[in-house]
């Protein structure tokens, strides 16, 4: 957003606010005051560079409206600045945006009477509770349109030149984001991936799938760097640069208890030694390299990077989760199917890996994804991007919303947020 676009924004709403103020002073609920100019404060989870114009505001209206000196004009400026720096501290830490209500509640009720009990001579804590009391319809109301308007803006997105110029490295998941309904990846996406390496942005993927399951798509695209395994090993070209597999006798024991479950059919696991499946090679991988079919009867030595089952009752998901805490357990959306590794394992920490490799900060990354297991990387990163056909909480945990995987949603939003002309 350009300067200038930005000053024009801070008036209209320094404007906005004092006017609102006026109009409403007058607003109570039997003896508590309702302020709701004060949802106003909210805007700055938005726009970060509100938070001087609110203060301003705030003072403004103090000296106009106030009648109690320069006190009150300094503690309305301050009291500004600080709640909506909170409420931008909820958008900029990706915390949940309920806690804008009670930063709104609250940093009124507890910051303005500081000076305010003194100049007009009523106990701090009789006024506190007043005050905050007062402010919880305008810390509502400023949830429902926050919550309102930052949906339009993750879908709007905006090519900000900040933006441009500060990310540094896109990774995408596979299934569901990057590549379309039918396995495969557009040209168009193939394009703009390329030009994005042409312009020094470095080009990962992050995906639940081992390296023999990503091997086309790693063959086409031809990325940077790869994690691999829902997080649990990442590369750099050929060298690994982070490995987080289940030690063997967690391994075994987690095997054990799916073989032994009624509720488990299938049952994969992706070791340092090879995948070990009790499926038919014939059945699921006809050109997939070598699969060694077993019935899990027997311990494995091998350290698992992943363990996936096919699992049909969520009473078999809940006993392991009671026997093994140290492991991660992601379902994916809409299948029956488990994915299982180390705590530590998630795409996010392989990701930190990379950049650290790069040299480059994880806010300068840029994460697209769809499901549970994406989650992580979309609040961690620099810039969450979720696809349109992500699950609910993805979207939520995202800062922008492109159009769908079989739209090329990933490919259209770099094009015009991240690619120079």
């Amino acid at each position: 957003m350009s300067s200038t676009r930005r000053i024009c924004i801070s008036g209209i709403v320094i404007a906005m606010y004092i006017v609102v103020m006026f109009v409403t002073q007058s607003f109570a609920f039997l003896q508590f005051q309702i302020r709701v100019a004060t949802v106003i404060y909210s805007f700055s989870y938005i726009f970060p560079f509100l938070i001087l114009p609110i203060g301003l505001a705030n003072g403004l209206s103090n000296l106009l409206m106030g009648g109690l000196g320069a006190l009150d004009v300094i503690g309305g400026f301050l009291a500004g600045i600080i709640v909506s720096a909170l409420a931008y501290g909820v958008k900029r830490y990706k915390l949940p945006r309920l806690l804008i209500i009670p930063i709104i509640v609250l940093g009124n009720g507890l910051i303005v009477p500081i000076w305010l009990s003194y100049l007009i001579g009523v106990p701090y804590f009789t006024l506190a509770i007043s005050i905050a009391i007062g402010q919880i319809p305008s810390g509502i109301i400023a949830y429902i349109l926050i919550t309102i308007l930052d949906e339009h803006m993750k879908r709007v997105g905006g090519g900000d030149v900040n933006m441009k110029k500060s990310i540094k490295m896109v990774v995408s998941d596979l299934d569901r984001t990057l590549l379309r309904n039918d396995k495969t990846i557009s040209d168009y996406t193939t394009e703009v991936l390329q030009k994005c390496k042409e312009q020094g942005i470095i080009v990962a993927f992050a995906t639940a799938r081992s390296a023999d399951h990503s091997e086309k798509f790693i063959e086409k695209i031809k990325p940077d760097a790869v994690v691999l395994n829902g997080g649990s090993l990442a590369y750099v070209g050929s060298r690994v640069v982070y490995s987080r597999p289940m030690d063997i006798e967690t391994t075994n024991t987690l095997l054990q208890i799916l073989h032994s479950s009624e509720f488990v059919r299938y049952i994969t696991a992706e070791t340092d030694k090879g995948l070990f499946a009790n499926i038919s090679k014939a059945e699921y991988w006809p050109d997939f390299p070598p699969v060694y079919h077993v019935d899990f009867k027997e311990s494995l030595d091998a350290h698992a990077f992943k363990v996936v089952a096919e699992i049909f009752d969520d009473k078999a998901i809940l006993n392991i989760k009671s026997v093994l805490a140290d492991i991660n357990i992601i379902k994916f959306v809409n299948e029956d199917w488990v994915c299982f590794a180390d705590k530590s394992a998630n795409k996010l920490e392989g990701i930190k890996a990379l950049a650290a490799h790069y040299n480059i900060s994880i806010e300068e990354v840029a994460a697209f994804g769809d499901d549970y297991n994406d989650i992580e990387m979309l609040r961690g990163c620099g810039i969450g991007v979720a696809v349109g056909n992500a699950i609910d909480e993805a979207k939520v945990s995202a800062n922008y919303i492109c159009d769908t995987n079989e739209n090329d949603g990933l490919a259209k939003w770099i094009e015009e947020n991240l690619l120079s002309d």
